[in-house]
């Protein structure tokens, strides 16, 4: 059962969350090739729709068509390719020394699903950063509710498209919806939650998840600084960090926020860096997300 709230918010309700973990009990009994197959339709899916992909970024934040394929659908595909290749050998039972008083038998690692994954993705990189712990999830054998960014509207609407046309409503569902939201779905027992984001919202999540128990993985963003030593080439070391800087319009976790340069070679940094810049055309960059992260 969905109950809306508009044409894209949903509340996230008992019954959903209940199936879910039924369905996830359900999968531990799944071989590999059943848990491929759901991957190599999630593939397909975005192979077939990469100008959707394209274009709800361009409406999000005007990244470019070429970064979009660089940052996000590659990143993706390439995670897909990587977790196919290698599914069934993970899936493997590993076998471990057994103890004297066990003497006759074997012992085994077996490895099973956690259960039910919570997903909160943020708005810098917002296809990327969604579908990535999404395959880890499905290939591990969970269910999955994913919570996309409010900000990314166009993507976080495409990704509920793409969860509603490749998967069953009982193994994986995208809920939209902001901080509301996000508290609404911290109220149920999820096995684990996969948040990427800021560090005051991650410090807020682990309290819900310690409160319950509920194991987590938090991916904040931080400081990251740039040291240019005396022994550096600085023509290399300029153009990585124009590079590193101008990506996404500088809106990723370890884009450059400054930099300590060496005094003894401060002035001809500078200068080299002034010149590089006037050397090269202007790339075609993202906007900024909105006025609040300017």
């Amino acid at each position: 059962m969905i109950l809306k709230t508009s044409s894209s918010e949903q509340i996230f309700s008992q019954e959903q969350f209940v199936c879910l973990q039924e369905q996830a009990l359900e999968n531990r009994a799944d071989t590999y090739k059943v848990r491929i197959t759901k991957l190599k339709k999630l593939q397909s899916w975005i192979k077939n729709n990469e100008s959707l992909i394209e274009n709800a970024l361009i409406a999000d934040f005007k990244k470019p068509s070429f970064e979009t394929q660089l940052s996000e659908i590659m990143i993706v595909q390439s995670e897909l390719k990587y977790f196919i290749e290698n599914l069934e050998s993970w899936m493997q039972d590993q076998p471990v020394p057994t103890p004297i008083t066990l003497m006759g038998h074997s012992s085994h690692i077996r490895y099973d699903n956690k259960g039910v994954v919570l997903i909160i993705s943020p708005w810098n990189y917002p296809f990327q950063l969604s579908i990535n712990p999404l395959i880890a999830a499905l290939a591990a054998g969970n269910t999955v509710v994913i919570k996309p960014s409010e900000i990314t509207t166009n993507t976080s609407e495409l990704i509920l498209k793409m969860v509603s046309e490749v998967f069953n409503p009982e193994a994986v569902v995208a809920i939209f919806g902001g901080k509301e939201q996000t508290e609404h779905l911290l109220s149920f027992q999820f096995d684990h939650v996969f948040f990427t984001g800021s560090t005051a919202v991650g410090k807020i999540i682990a309290v819900k998840c310690a409160e319950k128990l509920i194991p987590y993985t938090l991916e904040l963003g931080g400081k990251s600084p740039v040291i240019v030593d005396e022994s550096a080439d600085l023509d290399d070391a300029i153009q990585k960090i124009h590079w590193g800087k101008f990506l996404n319009r500088g809106q990723t976790c370890v884009a450059p926020d400054y930099i300590l340069v060496h005094e003894n070679i401060k002035n001809l940094f500078l200068e080299k860096m002034q010149t590089y810049n006037k050397s090269i055309s202007q790339p075609e960059i993202s906007d900024i997300v909105n006025e609040s992260h300017k």
